[in-house]
């Protein structure tokens, strides 16, 4: 069980951080690079609701791990504290970003409030990077722990 849970843990962290790396690194700049602006906004947005269940699933996916994990080994080592730390805070600021700020960035383009929208975007980029170095961090850690729990 252990093994399978570890394989879980891995290939749901791997999913979400290649999904953010991809997305953010070469679809999006990609998209808007081929695209007039005003359409490649509408085509990332667009993907934005699969963007972020791919994120919630994979997290939650790896944070149910972790826990399994710790339950099989009867104790909640400092691994796993702080895998688990890490994820749940990725997947609050990733919540935030996508049921928060997403849906102010998009009144705000509806209503034509250019300084919101911009605010929002910029808020929203931040965020998506602090989910990145979260999941990297993880992966550097996990990494290190050589099946470590």
């Amino acid at each position: 069980m252990r093994g399978v849970l570890r394989a879980i843990y891995l290939l749901s962290l791997t999913v979400w951080v290649g999904t953010l790396v991809f997305f953010s690194f070469a679809a999006t700049p990609r998209i808007f690079a081929m695209l007039p602006r005003d359409e490649a906004a509408r085509a990332v947005a667009a993907l934005f609701p699969v963007y972020y269940a791919t994120g919630w699933i994979a997290g939650g996916l790896a944070l149910a791990a972790t826990l399994g994990l710790a339950a099989l080994a009867r104790t909640f080592g400092p691994g796993a504290r702080w895998r688990a730390a890490i994820l749940a805070l990725m997947l609050a600021v990733s919540a935030y970003a996508g049921l928060v700020v997403l849906p102010e960035v998009r009144a705000a383009r509806l209503a034509g409030d250019t300084a919101a929208r911009d605010a929002g975007h910029r808020l929203s980029v931040l965020l998506n990077l602090a989910v990145i170095l979260g999941g990297v961090g993880l992966v550097v850690l996990s990494s290190a722990e050589r099946g470590k729990d």
